[in-house]
Order: structure tokens, then C-alpha cells, then sequence
């Protein structure tokens, strides 16, 4: 196949002519072209330039997409701050620990750097409590309900119909 009958196959857009590039380069390829128009679960994600931006999640109801480093230098911060942008929600939160290995490998793969093995804060209110808020784990994505006056990390985790990982 060249690449005029590729991109006419992709209708020129640059990320499924991407996902096309990285299944005509792999080793052992599959005998047959994936299906265009169907996402991996997980996934790099680019920018308008080409560039990686942040890694897809695409599963059950939600498509999001992850940022690929820490908000706020990687600085713990209290729930105040960290509400200021985009959280996780707790079903982002599973689907991340579902995903964990192709996450991590991908996030390295794009440049980011994988969640830490510290908290994160999740924009999911504790149930029937007002001061308490749920976390997780980055390292292997369990949940916790804590006190909102405790400081911990920020990952930005935003909708894909979302043009920027910035608020």
C-alpha cells in the first residue's frame, strides 16, 4: 500500500494515518489492517502539531485523556487547589488501575512521566460527607476516602472534547 491509498483510506486525518504508521512498522504485524475509526483502549494522544499530549483512555462511556505530568511542579496540594483543575473522577479512577500496565508504558513512551507511587486527588466527593474527599494510589490505583485539609498530588484528567490539559 502507499501512502496516497493510505491517507485516502484515513480521509487525511493525522491520527488515524498515525495509528496506520505504527501497524505498518511493528514487528510481527497482524495480517489484516485494523479497522479505521477503532480505538484502542489506550492510547497516545496528539495535539494539532503532531505532538504527544497526553495518553487516551477510551472505554465503557468515557473517553479521557491523561496528562502526561504531574499539575503543579509535582507538588503535593491541598483539595482547595487541586479542585482548580480537571480531576479524576472514581470511574476514571478504575478504568486507570484497569489499564494500568498499557498507561505506564505509554505515558514513558510518550515523554510523561507515570503517576508516582503517592496520592492523588480525585474531583469524587466521599459518600455523605462534606469534608471528606476520595484519592488513589498511583501506583496500582486504589481508592481511599480522606480529609480534604490533607495535601496530595494533581494529575490532570480531562474529557477529550477538551482542546487543552490546561484549564
Amino acid at each position: 500500500m502507499n501512502k496516497e491509498d493510505i491517507l485516502k483510506q484515513v480521509g487525511f486525518d493525522l491520527s488515524k494515518a498515525k495509528a496506520i504508521y505504527e501497524w505498518l512498522t511493528q514487528d510481527n504485524q497482524p495480517t489484516t489492517l485494523p479497522p479505521i475509526g477503532v480505538t484502542q483502549p489506550v492510547s497516545i494522544h496528539y495535539d494539532e502539531n503532531g505532538d504527544p499530549d497526553g495518553i487516551r483512555v477510551c472505554a465503557l462511556d468515557e473517553d479521557f485523556l491523561i496528562a502526561l505530568h504531574d499539575e503543579f511542579d509535582g507538588e503535593d496540594v491541598t483539595f482547595d487547589k487541586a479542585k482548580t483543575v480537571s480531576l479524576f473522577t472514581d470511574k476514571q479512577v478504575y478504568l486507570y488501575y484497569y489499564y494500568l500496565d498499557d498507561i505506564v508504558r505509554l505515558m514513558k513512551e510518550a515523554g510523561g512521566d507515570p503517576l508516582d507511587d503517592v496520592w492523588y486527588w480525585t474531583k469524587t466527593p466521599s459518600a455523605g460527607s462534606v469534608s471528606y474527599q476520595l484519592v488513589f494510589y498511583g501506583a496500582n490505583g486504589n481508592i481511599y476516602n480522606d480529609s480534604r485539609l490533607y495535601a496530595y498530588r494533581v494529575r490532570v484528567s480531562l474529557a477529550l472534547n477538551t482542546k487543552t490539559l490546561k484549564p
